[in-house]
C-alpha cells in the first residue's frame, strides 16, 4: 500500500477525522505508518470512545475492525483506517 505522492491529502484527513498530528514531518509512508501504529496505541489505551467513534466517520468494515480490536492489534486497525483514507483520497482525486 504505498501511495507517496498521496501522502499529504491522507495526513489531512487523518486529521481531521482522528485528530492525529504529524509532529515528525513525515514524507515517506513506512514513517506513516509507523506513527500513525503508535497514534492508534494510544487511542485504544487512553480514548477507546474516541477510536470507536472515528470508525463509524470513516466507515471502516466493522467485522475487521471488531476482530483487530478484540486482538487488540493497533498495527491491523492502522491498516484498516489508512487504507480506507486512501481510497477516499484517491477517490476525490479522480473525480476533481
Amino acid at each position: 500500500m504505498k501511495a507517496t505522492k498521496n501522502i499529504a491529502p491522507l495526513k489531512s484527513l487523518l486529521a481531521e477525522h482522528l485528530e492525529w498530528q504529524d509532529t515528525e514531518n513525515i514524507y515517506d509512508w513506512e514513517a506513516l505508518e509507523r506513527a500513525f501504529m503508535t497514534y492508534i496505541e494510544q487511542l485504544m489505551l487512553h480514548d477507546t470512545e474516541k477510536l470507536i467513534q472515528a470508525m463509524y466517520r470513516i466507515d471502516v468494515d466493522e467485522t475487521a475492525f471488531r476482530e483487530a480490536f478484540q486482538a487488540q492489534d493497533a498495527y491491523k486497525i492502522a491498516q484498516l483506517i489508512l487504507k480506507r483514507e486512501l481510497q477516499k483520497v484517491a477517490f476525490r482525486e479522480k473525480y476533481k
